[in-house]
């Protein structure tokens, strides 16, 4: 698990995939995303989670509040061992009290000091963002 002030992030398990998926469908959500967003059924983000592999260069997490409630998903993905880096996004919902109460930038901030720290990633994280939702701008 990865702590950071106000979150906890912790891997990704089957249990966590109706969550995913209503994220997923979230407009306001799908909004925000880098790139393409697509609902999915429940049965799609369950065939998408059993073909991921494990380990290796993609690690998908979930984003929980200090009550264990699920308020994201986040990771390290593309990993590139060899120059020491990776991309990095965060994707929270629309949790009742969590906005503007800093969980954002506090995962972030924990998935970057794990990955520089822990994991021993140097040069650099790339981080997708969209628009005002830009936490890089604040965090780096």
């Amino acid at each position: 698990m990865i702590r950071g002030q106000k979150v906890c992030i912790r891997p990704m398990e089957r249990e966590d995939l109706p969550f995913v998926q209503q994220l997923n469908a979230d407009p306001v959500v799908r909004g925000r995303v880098v790139g393409w967003g697509w609902p999915s059924s429940l049965a799609e983000q369950t065939s998408w989670f059993d073909s991921q592999g494990r380990g290796g260069l993609t690690h998908r997490w979930m984003v929980e509040r200090p009550d264990r409630k699920p308020i994201g998903v986040t990771g390290l993905w593309d990993v590139d061992w060899h120059n020491r880096n990776a991309l990095t996004a965060l994707k929270l919902g629309a949790t009742p009290g969590a906005k503007g109460a800093g969980f954002g930038t506090d995962a972030i901030k924990a998935v970057m000091a794990f990955a520089f720290y822990d994991v021993g990633l140097a040069a650099s994280i790339r981080i997708n963002s969209v628009g005002q939702h830009c936490l890089a701008a604040r965090i780096l």
